[in-house]
């Protein structure tokens, strides 16, 4: 239990996506906040440490992107690292991601749940 207080935020609005990714990462011994869009998800990041952000691009009221963007903006440099995990990566969204200083962009379609939690192990060790 390596990483007990290591919080990683799981901003995704799929109620049964979110509970496999808080399931799997649990196990991996992470404390976990769920938000279901990017209001959610900057209500909870000005007030509460984080030590990773798992973000899915496709949001209600606010996406992804609206959110990186609005949260680099007041948190700037101490920024967490953020995962972006989504459906499709235009070259565009690739580079406007990696703007707002994400380290890592996943296609669900490409990446197992398992793989990605151990990306987080990996980031979250450095």
């Amino acid at each position: 239990m390596r990483n007990m207080k290591k919080t990683i935020l799981v901003v995704e609005d799929e109620d049964e996506i979110s509970s496999s990714i808080i399931r799997k990462l649990k196990i991996r011994g992470f404390s976990t906040i769920l938000a279901k869009n990017g209001i959610q998800a900057m209500k909870f990041l000005t007030k509460n440490h984080v030590d990773l952000i798992w973000l899915d691009h496709y949001l209600p009221e606010m996406n992804g992107m609206e959110f990186l963007k609005h949260a680099f903006d007041k948190i700037g440099e101490e920024m967490p690292p953020v995962f972006v995990i989504s459906n499709t990566a235009t070259h565009d969204r690739l580079n406007q991601a990696f703007q707002f200083g994400v380290r890592k962009y996943f296609l669900k379609t490409n990446y197992s749940l398992n793989t990605i939690a151990d990306e987080i192990e990996l980031e979250i060790s450095k």
